[in-house]
């Protein structure tokens, strides 16, 4: 029965064939992750901490547009805050996108991911251009549909049919993949390498939790009815801004000689204590730390310390 039994050896190609076809169909149509997700830094430079205002799961980032929202970030960031790009890699949108999105920028990180960066006041990189992890490419704002100044911070398939759609909950250096609604949390994002473990007065990179708690003051001024001080902490190696009293606005500034990261902020409040910025702090080297009242539009208070 030679005609039959050919007939039968074709049926399964015929069907390979098509299965093939299909498959590679689906895949134009419906594009898979083709990498591990990127390893990633908080979206702000090293050193400054914000507070998160909208995490994964948040009922304002679920409802109709959960597919674009049920893994962002939102970041409690004043307005016209620095924003650095979370890892290297390529600028695929930089600009205007909608009145939701107000101004927007995405970055390739290859394999069709990339981190998004929304409601941005202004945008300081263009299409096409390759950024490293840490550059500043943009500031904070409230451009688009928003009730007030934040970063909306996702990890997004870049293009195809789901272009825009949050792919996973980002997994960043500093917090995992955990980002709890009114947690503040503190970037290392484009932090200097560690100085040699001989020096004793630089034990490890600088974290949140911990470092307040055995930080002793070295230095302390008054200005505008507030008290700033500059706190060494020995258990993290860094140096922290402290203010007493708070009022208003106040614009924060500290800087280690020994390496390039200078950190800003902008906070706001009335009375008690607020914790701020922190930077490394090698021995035998010089802080700058500055804050201003801008609520008021005078009264300084400046700091130069060595040793």
């Amino acid at each position: 029965m030679p005609t039959i039994n050919t007939q039968a050896r074709s049926v399964p190609w015929s069907m390979a064939a098509v299965f093939i076809v299909l498959t590679a169909a689906f895949a134009m149509l419906h594009p898979m992750r083709a990498t591990a997700a990127p390893t990633l830094n908080l979206p702000f430079p090293a050193g400054a901490a914000y507070t998160i205002t909208g995490g994964p799961g948040s009922n304002h980032h679920m409802g109709a547009y959960a597919a674009y929202n049920q893994y962002a970030v939102d970041f409690g960031m004043p307005a016209n805050s620095p924003v650095a790009a979370s890892a290297s890699g390529t600028v695929f949108f930089a600009g205007w996108k909608d009145r939701f999105s107000g101004n927007e920028i995405l970055i390739d990180h290859g394999g069709n991911e990339c981190t998004q960066y929304v409601h941005l006041n202004s945008v300081g990189v263009g299409k096409g251009q390759r950024v490293a992890a840490g550059q500043i490419v943009g500031r904070s704002g409230s451009t688009g549909t928003v009730s007030g100044p934040h970063l909306h911070w996702a990890l997004v398939y870049c293009s195809g049919p789901n272009a825009g759609k949050n792919i996973t909950v980002p997994r960043t250096v500093e917090q995992g993949t955990s980002y709890l609604v009114g947690a503040r949390v503190t970037s290392r994002n484009g932090a200097a390498a560690p100085a040699p473990a001989s020096n004793p007065q630089h034990l490890k990179e600088p974290v949140a939790a911990g470092c307040t708690a055995d930080a002793q003051i070295i230095a302390r001024r008054n200005f505008s009815g507030m008290a700033l001080e500059v706190r060494y902490s020995p258990k993290c190696g860094t140096n922290w801004l402290r203010i007493q009293n708070m009022r208003g606005s106040v614009r924060f500034y500290l800087k280690s000689d020994a390496y390039p990261q200078e950190v800003t902020s902008t906070q706001n409040g009335t009375g008690g204590t607020h914790w701020t910025n922190q930077v490394h702090a090698p021995g035998a080297t010089c802080i700058t730390a500055e804050a201003t009242s801008l609520s008021t539009g005078k009264g300084t208070g400046r700091f130069r310390i060595c040793g």
